[in-house]
């Protein structure tokens, strides 16, 4: 179902399965839970089962200067990993 959506629509863009904030969610029926009533709801969720606890995604602000790079949120990828020119 997921190859025929992409095929439909090319690539999509995701973000953490949370409300801004609040602790990351690995099972669906959380997730679901989570929105309920609230204003703003995803336009889609998959169903592809629980997933394991993992750390979110590192957010890193290159646009003010690429060679000074800002962290806007830590998560599994440490910024003192990343390489420059």
């Amino acid at each position: 179902m997921l190859l025929r959506l992409l095929k439909k629509t090319g690539p999509l863009l995701q973000t953490s399965a949370n409300i801004s904030n609040k602790p990351a969610l690995s099972k669906i029926e959380e997730v679901i839970k989570s929105f309920h009533r609230k204003k703003h709801q995803p336009d889609i969720i998959i169903d592809a089962g629980d997933l394991p606890a993992s750390l979110p995604s590192t957010i890193i602000d290159f646009t003010v200067d690429e060679d000074s790079p800002r962290l806007l949120r830590p998560g599994a990828f440490k910024i003192r990993n990343l390489k420059f020119k």
